[in-house]
């Protein structure tokens, strides 16, 4: 039976930069403008901790075990282990820094649950798009160019950053930070409605098809709980009917 391509994906689905598999899908996608195919990739996944700005680098990793392996097979041979017997591997590494803190910093190997914190990192990075371009420069909300180095040396380098900037960082930026960060937001506020306003035709339907999209996502998560619930009182009559005793035995 064919997909009704308005519906809601039946299992979750992470953004590859890359068209749907499948025939019609893949053709409609095919069929898109520049445009409107750009307008695609900016659903992507939001990290989870805003607090940080994360970025995920390869390292040549010393490996331990395995320098001491070859050092005691030199050992054994009779010669004297040297930096030849220094193993390194390539290893992903994550690196995070506080907006608003320029002493708190990690940096250390990849765990798989930085994957699902950082899905938007991640994706960059498996993209080699990592670090293009963060955001929209401070130069656009007119701070001068001392206020800006300030801001850079506290991991503030774009409007975007020091829009999520939370309380409890927001001093070490200095006075009128608050001030600052309202224009911060302001801005990205504006700037996201001038963008809608000048939207393609286009564009404005397949942002109308994603707002569906998640209204019947909505109505089905609602629906889901209705009949939890219900089958959670119809659970609980038939306990009370039963009475306390033995439970019924189950039919093979």
């Amino acid at each position: 039976m064919q997909e009704n391509l308005i519906d809601p994906p039946s299992v979750s689905q992470a953004f590859t930069n890359e068209a749907p598999s499948g025939g019609n899908k893949t053709a409609l996608f095919n069929s898109l403008s520049g445009g409107a195919k750009a307008f695609i990739r900016e659903f992507i996944p939001d990290d989870d901790n805003k607090d940080c700005i994360v970025s995920f680098e390869v390292v040549k990793d010393l490996q331990t075990f395995k320098t001491e392996l070859k050092r005691q097979e030199s050992i054994s041979k009779g010669i004297e282990p040297g930096p030849e017997c220094e193993v390194y591997d390539d290893v992903v590494y994550i690196r995070k820094t506080v907006r608003g803190n320029d002493t708190l910093e990690v940096h250390r190997p990849k765990w798989i649950q930085d994957e699902r914190e950082f899905p938007y990192a991640w994706q960059e990075f498996k993209r080699g798009l990592q670090g293009v371009s963060r955001g929209t420069p401070l130069t656009k909300l007119g701070l001068d160019i001392s206020l800006i180095r300030r801001l850079s040396s506290k991991n503030v380098e774009c409007i975007e950053d020091l829009a999520l900037v939370t309380d409890t960082w927001l001093q070490n930026l200095g006075p009128g930070a608050r001030d600052h960060r309202r224009k911060a937001v302001e801005y990205l506020e504006t700037h996201k409605i001038v963008t809608a306003a000048n939207a393609s035709p286009e564009i404005q339907q397949m942002k109308t098809t994603l707002d569906e999209q998640k209204k019947m996502l909505d109505q089905a998560m609602e629906l889901i709980k209705k009949q939890s619930e219900e089958n959670a009182a119809l659970a609980a009559r038939l306990t009370e009917k039963r009475g306390p005793g033995r439970p019924p035995k189950e039919v093979e």
